[in-house]
Order: C-alpha cells, then structure tokens, then sequence
C-alpha cells in the first residue's frame, strides 16, 4: 500500500500558505485563521517555504515596454523587438542588462536543430554570459566573421562561437583566419580552403545569427579601430565614403545601402546580402550614441529583431522623424 510520509504532508501545507499569501494577496492573520495556526508560525512557515524553494520569486528585470516594441516593430518592419526601459530618456541601460534580456530571448527561439550564426560585440558578450546550460546536440553554431585578432581573447569571435557551443552541449564551425588581410587577392585565396568555404557554407544556412553593430563615428569606442584592422586614416576615409556602421565588419550608409569599398574586398564573413537572406537575424545593441548606426542597418533589411534599450529607440525614432520630414 502506497502511504505519504509526514514531510510531503508538512510540504502541502506550506505549499498552501504560500500561495494564500502570494498568489491570493492575503495577509498573515487572515491566512492564521483559515488554516488554524498562530501567526507567529505562519511568518516562519513563509519563510521555510522560500527556503526550500517551494517558492521561487523571480522579478522581471529589466522591464521591457510594449509600446516602444509594438512602435519600433510597425515602423522598421521587423519580427520581434525587446526594448528595456532605462531609468529616464536621458540615460542609457547597462550592457549586462541588455544581455539579460537578449539571452532571455534567446533562450525561447533557439530549438533542438538551430543552426546559430555568432558575430562579435559587447552586447553579444553579456549575451552568451547569461545563456542556460542546455543540451542541444543536434544544433550548430557558426563563427560569422573571422577572428578579430584581438589580444583580449574573450572579445574575439572564436570565443564567441567556442562559449555559445559549450553553453548548449553543440558542435561549432570556426573561421580560422584573419577578420580583415592585406589585400583582395590574399582573400579571394583563403576562401579557396575547403575548411574556410565550409564554414561560410554552414553560415549561409543558419536559421537565426545574433549580431553587433558598429558605429563608425564613435572612434573612441569601434572595434575594429581597437582591434587595430583600420587606422584613423581609413577609418575617416570609410566615414567620408558615407559609412554609418557596420554588422560583421561590412559597412553601409545611414540609408542601409551597402559600401563596396576596399577594406570590405579584404573581408573575410558572412556578406550582407547573406545575412538578409537568413530567417531571423537579431541585431543586440545599445547606447543612444549608436542610433544612426542602428538606422541604418534598420533601414538596410539587415536585422528582422531588434534588442536594444528605449533610450536608443527614441532616438531611432526621432532620426527617423527628422528623415522623413527632408524627404
């Protein structure tokens, strides 16, 4: 005969007082008198349910506003937007923040056979910080663009696509060679490495990439100025060439038209026109100051969800606003 011991019992009953507090809102003499125990012992009781987790509280942070998703969405065209609320207008939310949320989205669109496309960026970092240990050994992950060269290796797209591959139990495709060589030539015969075209084959195929996006005129701060892939000098000409920003080191104006320049025949990656023709390509990306960048890639078709922060939603839509009134 099945019996049940005495701790599932006591279990049950703190499983009750739990939810007549929590879930019903009622307060603990009103929750003594239904249940027949001193309030004393219901406080205790509140609190040995929480300690052996029959209660798990978990705030939603950071807030997402569905007003500036459903505004951004409508606007630019696009699947799916998160937009955090930062503390006021003025103020711009933190990357961890921004991570947290784009790893929740993450988590609820990646499936057992995802082909997953990485590129590199700060957001994508705390992005792959805040991922579940999962086991998915039938998806793929694949490292866009080559390696940036970075001394810091844990900002480099290897990392990026070794850390996702560990975090879901998966294999990985890597891009063992330069982000950028010196000539076109060299290029044109790195692509001609079975090992190099396979990776590139794979990328084609994935079914959803997360990507950074670069702002060019943010010189301080760009990655492949950091990275020591372009000098000032070149970087000021890409600018005077019209370049707004870029995704997977492949530059475009404040229109989203793509820049066929000589630092891009040098490239090795995934191209803009194959990064349109993915299913679900997820722009993670904050900081107001990036906005003309973010346009761009916007109005280029380049991103169909948006992660970002509502402070740099605004400003999308004002620069958007501001566009439209000259046109």
């Amino acid at each position: 005969m099945v019996t049940i011991e005495k701790e599932e019992y006591r279990k049950a009953l703190l499983a009750k007082i739990a939810y007549l507090y929590y879930n019903e809102g009622k307060n603990q003499q009103e929750i003594s008198t239904e249940v027949g125990i001193a309030r004393p012992i219901i406080s205790k009781m509140l609190n040995e349910a929480r300690e052996t987790h029959i209660v798990e509280i978990r705030v939603k942070h950071p807030w997402t506003s569905q007003s500036l998703e459903t505004e951004i969405i409508q606007r630019f065209g696009l699947k799916e937007a998160r937009i955090i609320v930062c503390q006021n207008e003025e103020t711009d939310c933190s990357m961890a923040d921004l991570g947290r949320v784009a790893a929740d989205y993450f988590n609820s669109v990646v499936r057992p056979d995802s082909i997953i496309g990485i590129s590199w960026g700060k957001a994508l970092r705390e992005m792959l910080r805040c991922i579940e240990q999962r086991e998915l050994p039938d998806a793929k992950v694949i490292q866009l663009i080559g390696a940036s060269g970075s001394e810091i290796v844990t900002t480099d797209g290897p990392r990026y696509a070794q850390m996702l591959a560990e975090r879901l139990s998966c294999s990985s495709f890597y891009l063992h060679v330069p982000l950028v060589v010196e000539s076109e030539s060299v290029r044109n015969a790195l692509l001609q490495d079975i090992r190099i075209h396979n990776t590139l084959a794979n990328a084609r195929k994935a079914n959803i990439t997360f990507v950074g996006i670069g702002y060019t005129e943010d010189i301080d701060n760009y990655s492949l100025l950091r990275t020591g892939y372009i000098t000032k000098d070149e970087l000021r000409k890409l600018i005077k060439e019209g370049a707004i920003g870029d995704i997977c080191a492949r530059h475009f104006d404040i229109e989203g038209n793509y820049l066929d320049t000589d630092f891009d025949r040098r490239t090795i990656g995934i191209s803009l026109e194959d990064l349109r023709q993915i299913d679900t390509v997820v722009g993670v990306s904050g900081n107001s100051v990036k906005a003309p960048a973010l346009y761009g890639a916007l109005r280029g078709g380049y991103l169909n969800v948006l992660i970002t922060d509502s402070a740099t939603a605004i400003a999308l839509i004002k620069i958007d606003e501001k566009r439209k009134k000259k046109a």
